[in-house]
This record gives structure tokens, C-alpha cells and sequence, in this order.
């Protein structure tokens, strides 16, 4: 009985220790605004490639002055009235870098006209570019693995460590549908016996992307724009503004 009660002790010692160091892990990730590398500079000639959850506007005034970035990628979308929008175009234009909104749900597949024109945006775009949505986990990491999947001399296994625990990504949830949007594509490489490039991965969002339920792909009608940009120096706008309220986040 005693040593049955000695390991029940143990077993709840070892689960408020990782507990704790979860939840202090969680903090520290969220306190320097997960933060990370997905390509550096030396690994693509056309510039590095960031990612972050949704900083405050100092912070990303200067990670954009410090970094030279030249686009900031919001997958939140547009969302002007909103004070953490309002606040981020302005840090974002006011530094001297381009601001590109998307609207990407992290519970619902991209339709694959949203997939076409975020690889588009993801290559165009002028670089250093800083990609972020709310907590840096989810959407961030399916932009952050099509950047790889997009790259010469970048792999699928590449692509695969954007979905990582070092960013708060644990697929659970919306993390579920974030990664099988990714899987889909490992699937396709693998039931048609290919191997992976850039060529074919474009290949395949034009033609054999297959948005699952539930996706904007089904919605009966579409009233946000693809893609939103505000560019310095005199903060004009590309596309339309949308009312207040679209983002899922």
C-alpha cells in the first residue's frame, strides 16, 4: 500500500513539473512574440523570411527597423476600426515597409483561389518579409511551410518543422486543419509517385489543391477581398477595406 502511494506521489510530482515548465515555456514564447527565423538570408538569395504572433506596434516598429524588413504579412486580414489594425498599419507604413492583409482561418481550408494567391504573395513579395497571425502557431505555420515548399533546395521535411512545438504549435484544435492542409500535399506526392520542387508544388494548389470541409472554397458568396495592401510613403491602399469584425481570430 505504502509503495503504491509512494508512486501515486511521483506520478503527480512528475505532471506539476511538466506542467509548470509547460506553462513557463508557454510565457516565455508568448512574452518574446514567438519570434523565429523560417529562412535567413544565406539560404535564399531574394531575402530572409520571418515569423511572429501579433506583435505591439513598438515591437514590430522596431523588429522592422532592426531586421530591414520590407513586407509584413497580416493573416489576420484587414480590419480597419480595429484598435490592434489601426495601431500595425501604422507601425508597419510608418517604418517604411508594405503591409499585405489575407484573411486565413485557422479552422477552415483555404479555398484554392486563397492558396494561389498567398504562394503569389509569399514569392512577390519584396523582402526580408515578416509573417504573423494572432499567436504565431497555426496560420503562421502554413504560410511559414508553403515559404519553404516555395524555395529551391528547401524539402517537405523543411517544410514539416514550421508545425513545431518551439513555436506553441501542438496540433491540436485548429492546428488539425492548419497541417492538413500541408499533409494534403505530402499525400499527393506520394500516392502520384512524385518528388517535390517548386514547379510542382504551384502545380498542385493551381490544379489538385482539394479544399475539405469546412472552407471558404463553399461559401455561396466570398465579400472579402484576396489581398489588401498598404504601402509607404503615402500609405495607399491596394484593394478593399472591409468592415469591422472579419477576422476569425
Amino acid at each position: 500500500m505504502n509503495r503504491w502511494r509512494s508512486m501515486r506521489w511521483v506520478v503527480r510530482a512528475i505532471f506539476a513539473v511538466s506542467a509548470l515548465s509547460f506553462g513557463t515555456f508557454w510565457g516565455w514564447r508568448s512574452s518574446v512574440d514567438n519570434f523565429g527565423i523560417v529562412l535567413p538570408a544565406g539560404k535564399n538569395p531574394d531575402g530572409a523570411v520571418y515569423r511572429s504572433d501579433q506583435m505591439q506596434p513598438d515591437d514590430l516598429a522596431r523588429t522592422i527597423r532592426d531586421l530591414g524588413i520590407r513586407t509584413v504579412l497580416n493573416l489576420r486580414g484587414p480590419n480597419p476600426g480595429e484598435t490592434w489594425y489601426d495601431a500595425e498599419r501604422s507601425a508597419v507604413v510608418g517604418s517604411g515597409a508594405e503591409l499585405v492583409d489575407m484573411s486565413l482561418s485557422s479552422s477552415e481550408w483555404m479555398s484554392r483561389q486563397q492558396a494561389v494567391a498567398l504562394a503569389r504573395v509569399i514569392k512577390e513579395s519584396p523582402r526580408p518579409l515578416l509573417i504573423h497571425c494572432y499567436h504565431g502557431s497555426e496560420r503562421t505555420g502554413l504560410a511559414s511551410a508553403m515559404t519553404h515548399l516555395l524555395t529551391a533546395g528547401q524539402s517537405v521535411e523543411s517544410a514539416r518543422g514550421e508545425f513545431s512545438w518551439r513555436y506553441l504549435y501542438f496540433g491540436l484544435g485548429d492546428g488539425v486543419t492548419t497541417f492538413a492542409q500541408f499533409d494534403a500535399y505530402r499525400q499527393w506526392l506520394a500516392t502520384n509517385k512524385k518528388s517535390h520542387s517548386p514547379e510542382t508544388f504551384e502545380h498542385w494548389l493551381a490544379s489538385d489543391f482539394t479544399p475539405k470541409w469546412p472552407s471558404r472554397e463553399q461559401w455561396p458568396y466570398d465579400p472579402y477581398p484576396l489581398v489588401v495592401k498598404s504601402s509607404p510613403p503615402d500609405t495607399t491602399v491596394t484593394g478593399h477595406l472591409e468592415p469591422r469584425g472579419m477576422t476569425t481570430k
